[in-house]
């Protein structure tokens, strides 16, 4: 423990860095506690205050994929064979907060005709 000298009205200030808990922590509780202490002239200590802090670690945490069927069908042997590819878009929250801006990109071929691209459904508005 660090001991300051410090005289009324002064004052210290104390940082503390805390690593954040991956989203395997999700629910669980992190506790921090804190204690003041004042030295006494024999050396012993006092303790002035204390402090606790309980928080149920919160996560929004999405697992996320495309994916496009049939497989094996990207390439064409004869230039005039078309196929239709069905892209599949997933995300869910399975974590216990909200999620905000949720954004998924994919790459699309060049060769493929963006204007025969179809919405067909969603599980959610």
């Amino acid at each position: 423990m660090e001991v300051y000298n410090l005289q009324p009205p002064s004052f210290q200030k104390i940082s503390a860095s805390l690593q954040v808990p991956s989203e395997d922590s999700t629910g669980d509780t992190l506790a921090f506690h804190a204690s003041y202490y004042v030295k006494n002239n024999d050396g012993s200590f006092q303790l002035l205050d204390s402090s606790r802090y309980t928080s149920e670690v919160l996560c929004a945490f999405d697992p996320n994929d495309i994916s496009v069927s049939p497989i094996g069908t990207l390439y064409r042997v004869n230039p005039d064979q078309t196929f239709e590819l069905t892209y599949t878009i997933r995300f869910q929250n399975i974590g216990n907060d909200t999620a905000i801006d949720v954004s998924i990109s994919n790459l699309i071929s060049t060769d493929l005709d963006r204007n025969s691209f179809q919405f067909v459904s969603a599980s959610h508005p």
